[in-house]
């Protein structure tokens, strides 16, 4: 499986996620590995053992603010790694997917 997807797809998962916390899901363990990416416009969000449906509140802001430092985090490997225009990217795609 390829984890590191254009920046096409980067966005694709920004908009995903809005809408899972828009529903009141809380993904509890949110980071870029809850995130593969496979090619263009395919995301993918896993691990939902410890999720858990809330009414919408501060806790999807704490969500989205842990996703980032691990979207910051460097692995050594570069196979996850973001870079500040991702991020950028997926903070935009965020926004415009939670105004839908």
């Amino acid at each position: 499986m390829r984890t590191h997807g254009p920046l096409v797809a980067k966005v694709v998962a920004a908009r995903t996620v809005p809408k899972m916390h828009h529903t009141g899901i809380c993904h509890s363990d949110l980071n870029r590995r809850s995130i593969p990416l496979e090619g263009v416009g395919a995301v993918w969000l896993k691990d939902f053992d410890k999720c858990a449906r809330r009414p919408l509140g501060a806790w999807m802001q704490r969500n989205l603010e842990r996703l980032h430092r691990s979207l910051c985090e460097d692995d050594g490997q570069g196979a996850l790694h973001w870079s500040p225009a991702d991020r950028t990217a997926f903070s935009d795609g965020y926004q415009k997917g939670a105004r839908k």
